[in-house]
């Protein structure tokens, strides 16, 4: 194994050569895994968290006469505040919601209809406290099941399944895969001068999504059994790191001998390795203090950088005793004879599935056709959904978020079609592409917000407390989200939706023009007669 020194000076390097693209796969990939990334003030906090415990207060005291007392007003009135604070992720945020919502505890044998209905918190409390708690969510299941049993609580069972079954399809088949998929991005990233960012679902292009899947289910949980052992668990999560890499290599591998070559490749090197880790802690101590902006934009991209380079030497010893070798079947990760400047696909020991093709993305292309109103649509949509999610995990109630009637929010869909078609110029250089893409959303956004507010006299969204805010209209932390989206848009996102679109008849494609511009027009006019607003859209806005 390199030194430390050496994994440093190598990683450095290689960081820098790929630097966007590599902050955008770490990225990427923590959303999908964490919920997202924050950069949030205290003052910011302070001050929606005042909103929100008037609001809460407000609301709990026309109910106070009916179920409750002042004490239990306050109480949630304190939970409402605790909610925003967006440090953390979307379970905790879930959780904290799920305080605040009221729910009958059934007890069987002894229900009266006359009697007073006794009111609990938690429709998924019990689960995501357990799973948050255990770090595992088997045992986070165990253990709310176990709850739940004993306490009686039928209808929360049914919800718990359900969550249980929604996050482990999430976290198996697509959090797991996109880990080995970042791997693999950041091995061929070392040797190649232009590295894809598609990358990412190397494993999805072939036909070794459930192979991969199950070996990774495998080790979250005998790692989360073995941390049960504390020292075992310390242990082992070393013994296991380089399984990811392993499946990124050879994603047919078998379970049994991904498990083994792991542990033997990791064999005398766990402590230098965790030597190794300990070097980052400064750096995560100083981002904590930064907003984040350290961890997002160097030490998580720095850190798949170094591990690509510890796999890589592990690898050149392990080959040295030709012991176990018949399984590292992909020398061109490792290897550029003929100075290519990306990894060459067809000699890949894994062949793509064709039936695949369409995850390719080639970003360097022509959309022309009918596919600018298809793109409009599609990201106008794509942007009311994320409003209405974000604004469900935080509030806890479904609210139309669009400014217009319909499943859509217009600008998005302009600023799609703007980084898509205008900003083309600059998609030969990323960092260029991402403030071109901020400059960009910052001029549309702010110009429709004070468009919205001088001819229909609303706001639909205000960023006053947030960190480095213009009026109110535009923030820092909502650009720097907007132009990482739009850099993961223009090279992988737009060339994979573009796939999909081209794979509809053209009859079909200017059907579904027509029929969607004739039902956005009409729900321009009427949402100009009879504007959206209401509580969640223009009042008490988050």
């Amino acid at each position: 194994m390199k030194s430390i020194k050496d994994i440093w000076k190598e990683s450095w390097k290689h960081l820098r050569k790929g630097y966007s693209l590599n902050v955008l796969v770490c990225y990427i990939v923590g959303i999908v895994l964490f919920g997202g990334i924050s950069y949030y003030t205290d003052v910011a906090k302070e001050s929606e968290t005042s909103k929100i415990t008037s609001i809460a207060e407000n609301s709990k005291l026309a109910e106070n006469s009916k179920i409750a007392d002042s004490a239990k007003v306050k109480n949630d009135a304190e939970a409402a505040g605790e909610k925003l604070d967006k440090t953390k992720n979307n379970f905790d945020i879930i959780s904290d919601l799920i305080k605040l919502q009221d729910v009958i505890d059934v007890k069987v044998g002894s229900f009266d209809d006359s009697a007073e209905q006794k009111y609990s918190k938690g429709v998924f409390s019990v689960f995501v406290n357990e799973t948050t708690k255990s770090g595992s969510i088997i045992l986070g299941l165990l253990n709310g099941l176990n709850q739940l049993i004993f306490k009686n609580k039928i209808a929360e069972s049914v919800t718990i399944f359900l969550m249980v079954i929604l996050y482990a399809l999430l976290w198996i088949f697509v959090g797991n895969v996109l880990i080995v998929g970042k791997c693999r991005y950041f091995l061929e990233e070392r040797i190649y001068q232009k590295t894809k960012a598609d990358r990412v679902l190397f494993v999805y292009k072939n036909s070794s999504t459930m192979n991969v899947s199950k070996i990774m289910f495998f080790r979250s949980v005998k790692t989360g059994l073995w941390i049960l052992t504390i020292v075992g668990g310390f242990i082992k999560f070393y013994e296991y790191r380089m399984i990811p890499y392993i499946l990124a290599e050879n994603p047919n591998i078998s379970s049994k001998e991904a498990f083994k070559l792991s542990k033997e490749m990791m064999m005398g090197k766990k402590w230098k390795t965790f030597l190794f880790d300990l070097t980052l802690v400064p750096a995560f101590f100083i981002s904590a203090a930064a907003f984040n902006f350290i961890s997002n934009f160097f030490i998580n991209p720095f850190k798949d950088c170094a591990y690509a380079e510890i796999y890589s030497g592990l690898r050149e010893e392990r080959m040295a005793t030709n012991v176990g070798t018949e399984y590292f079947i992909d020398n061109y990760i490792f290897e550029n004879d003929s100075n290519a400047v990306s990894y060459p696909d067809e000699l890949c020991p894994t062949k793509s599935l064709v039936s695949r093709n369409w995850l390719s993305t080639d970003w360097d292309r022509d959309y022309g056709g009918n596919t600018c109103i298809l793109f409009f649509f599609f990201f106008s949509f794509i942007g009311w959904f994320w409003e209405v999610i974000f604004y469900l995990l935080n509030e806890g109630v479904f609210v139309n978020r669009g400014t217009l009637h319909g499943p859509w929010l217009p600008i998005y869909g302009v600023g799609g079609i703007i980084i898509i078609y205008f900003l083309r110029p600059l998609r030969k250089n990323p960092p260029l592409m991402f403030f071109g893409t901020v400059a960009a959303c910052g001029i549309v956004e702010y110009t429709t917000s004070f468009l919205l507010e001088k001819i229909m006299h609303q706001k639909w969204w205000d960023y006053t407390g947030y960190f480095m805010n213009i009026n109110g209209r535009v923030c820092l932390e909502g650009l720097l989200v907007f132009g990482i989206a739009g850099v993961g848009m223009t090279y992988i996102l737009g060339p994979i939706v573009d796939n999909l679109l081209w794979k509809i008849p053209p009859k079909v494609r200017r059907f579904l023009c027509v029929v969607l511009l004739c039902v956005f027009v009409v729900d321009v006019v009427y949402s100009y007669l009879h504007p959206n607003v209401g509580f969640g859209i223009t009042e008490g806005l988050v």
